[in-house]
């Protein structure tokens, strides 16, 4: 954390810095490069980074739209998913703009929310309920859920899902 926040512009959010590749360590503490990804100038690394801990900025991970049908101005990055090798859970960061909001959906399992910036509502069958920073959310399975954004700031949230699912994608 101390490298990124060094080289973020005084004042600036460090969530919002973008400031060194990911880091992998494989036992016994020797740094690793992930396999089949590239460095900052498209430079092919090397390694191997299976059953090794990874260190990356939220900010380093492809954002892509959210495509369910209804979603609207949602945007989504895979933190730990398949690719990583993750096979209990997978972490997906969302930023939704101001007016935006997930699709209204449901699904066969639980998912755990924790809001990092910003203020929503969160609608179920069972009505509204506000949320903002700071605040974790628990939608059991089979609860028909939307996030929106009924603020004038973005919101972004980071939420678990239990593997293989890719709800969102």
């Amino acid at each position: 954390m101390e490298q990124r926040l060094l080289r973020c512009a005084a004042g600036a959010d460090p969530g919002r810095c973008i400031s060194r590749p990911a880091r992998t360590f494989a036992p016994g503490g020797q740094e690793m490069q992930p396999a089949g990804t590239f460095d900052r100038n498209g430079e092919p690394m090397s390694g191997n980074m299976s059953n090794a801990m990874r260190v990356q900025a939220i900010l380093e991970h492809e954002q892509k739209d959210v495509t369910l049908e209804g979603a609207k101005d949602a945007r989504m990055r895979m933190l730990v998913g398949p690719e990583d090798g993750a096979n209990v859970f997978h972490m997906r960061h969302f930023e939704v703009a101001p007016g935006g909001h997930t699709p209204h959906h449901q699904h066969d399992y639980e998912h755990e929310i924790i809001v990092l910036k910003g203020k929503g509502v969160a609608s179920s069958e069972q009505g509204d309920r506000p949320f903002r920073a700071g605040d974790v959310l628990w939608i059991p399975p089979n609860e028909k859920h939307q996030l929106r954004n009924e603020s004038t700031e973005p919101l972004e949230v980071v939420c678990l899902i239990p593997a293989p699912h890719a709800c969102a994608d």
